[in-house]
């Protein structure tokens, strides 16, 4: 597959898709970065992209995920600001409906499209503003808050013992907490998200005592920024044991309130539509016209469906996911790339949520990773529609063991294809 994928390049290269990388380009930065600590979750659905699951024993020491921490500081766009604007202080201006959802005292009583699309709204912060303010004045970003999102898998899992062996519950507490004052003793200016199914709240007792070492370290900082934990209630999610969806929201929801923290954001799929990526190529195995039924596992009323058509759709074509792309800050002296990033539980700076294509160690060569990013011809490629296109193209005619999704004019050029050539894996 490397040589193939080296000849495909060439060629892409050759034929004008992909531009030789400009040697005098600066070194990229880190505004946000995913932090997949583990694969291995109390949950295991169709549609993960990460195929997280009980059986799954990648995880990331603890040790090796201080230095990720480190390393994404060392490498943090707030770095060079000062650098690019002169001495100042960031700032960021949430929106009112960011406040509102911040607030609100009780869980909603269902899972509504226009409420995900809030929420939605409020995680990307694509209607707040980020400024640079210096004494000569105020400079406009172009960028999101800076966040650290904990996921992967499970973070209540995280982490495991030696030959992927599950610790007791008591020690990985300590070790989450350990985590989060870390974090927010190293990058006070980020937010931290902590991404959970909420299995955990199998009663009221058990959400406390967990919430509460979250918390312990949580917010013990100067700046406006908050440690959250945000809930996946989609219908692929199975509610804690002998517990509702309903249950686990309240308790959740309490004791975040309770220990200080914002109200958890909700996140999820509301509607028929899911990206053709991961664990669901294989389960759904069809393209973006083909459907397949899933059972509401939920079992919720918050969830109101209890079958759903899900139609798979083409990443590509409906320009592809935002969490991946990079973007640029322009300035006297030239161009700095920005980006948000996602790290493996083996250490890995990957190139997409679905843990496919490789930057990099990012744990003992962090710099050589930033360096990647402009470096690597496929890297810009991989996120403009204008190039991924025709790349994703040329790899389908070179390479016939990728199966071909789609319909249309761009039928070659679907999320899974994309998928197929970054990770080498077939349906």
């Amino acid at each position: 597959m490397d040589d193939l994928r080296e000849k495909i390049i060439k060629k892409a290269i050759v034929d004008g898709i992909l531009s030789v990388p400009d040697p005098r380009m600066p070194e990229a930065h880190i505004n946000s970065a995913e932090l997949y600590l583990t694969f291995k979750c109390n949950d295991s659905c169709s549609h993960c992209i990460t195929e997280s699951g009980p059986k799954r024993p990648e995880s990331m020491t603890p040790e090796n995920a201080f230095k990720a921490i480190d390393n994404i500081a060392r490498h943090s766009i707030h770095k060079i600001l000062p650098k690019i604007y002169g001495n100042g202080t960031f700032r960021h201006e949430g929106s009112n409906q960011c406040h509102e959802l911040d607030s609100l005292l009780s869980p909603p009583e269902q899972l509504t499209y226009a409420l995900l699309q809030k929420y939605n709204v409020c995680a990307t912060h694509r209607d707040c503003e980020s400024t640079w303010v210096t004494s000569e004045g105020t400079f406009k970003l172009n960028l999101r808050k800076p966040s650290i999102r904990l996921s992967g898998g499970e973070f209540f899992c995280w982490p495991l013992g030696k030959d992927g062996k599950t610790l007791s519950e008591k020690e990985r507490l300590g070790h989450q907490k350990d985590l989060i004052r870390h974090i927010r003793k190293t990058l006070p200016e980020y937010d931290l998200w902590i991404l959970t199914n909420g299995r955990f709240a199998s009663s009221a007792e058990k959400a406390e005592t967990v919430i509460g070492s979250w918390a312990e370290t949580a917010n013990n900082t100067e700046y406006d920024s908050n440690v959250r934990i945000c809930l996946s209630v989609d219908i692929f999610h199975s509610p804690p044991p002998e517990s509702t969806i309903e249950q686990m929201l309240e308790r959740v929801w309490t004791n975040s309130i309770d220990k200080g923290l914002p109200a958890p954001h909700i996140y999820g799929i509301p509607n028929q539509s899911i990206g053709l990526v991961g664990n669901a190529l294989r389960n759904f195995k069809k393209g973006r016209y083909s459907k397949a039924e899933v059972e509401n596992r939920s079992c919720s009323s918050f969830n109101p469906f209890t079958y759903l058509n899900v139609d798979p759709f083409d990443l590509v074509e409906s320009n592809g996911c935002g969490e991946t792309k990079g973007f640029m800050i322009e300035h006297g002296e030239g161009v700095h790339l920005v980006h948000n990033v996602f790290i493996s539980p083996q250490g890995r700076m990957v190139f997409c949520c679905a843990c496919v294509g490789d930057y990099g160690d990012f744990i003992n060569a962090p710099g050589d990773c930033m360096k990647n990013i402009v470096t690597n011809p496929l890297a810009l490629a991989m996120r403009r529609k204008e190039t991924v296109i025709p790349l994703l193209n040329l790899v389908a005619d070179m390479d016939s063991t990728i199966r071909i999704f789609g319909e249309g004019e761009f039928a070659n050029v679907t999320g899974s294809t994309c998928y197929q050539f970054l990770s080498g894996h077939r349906p």
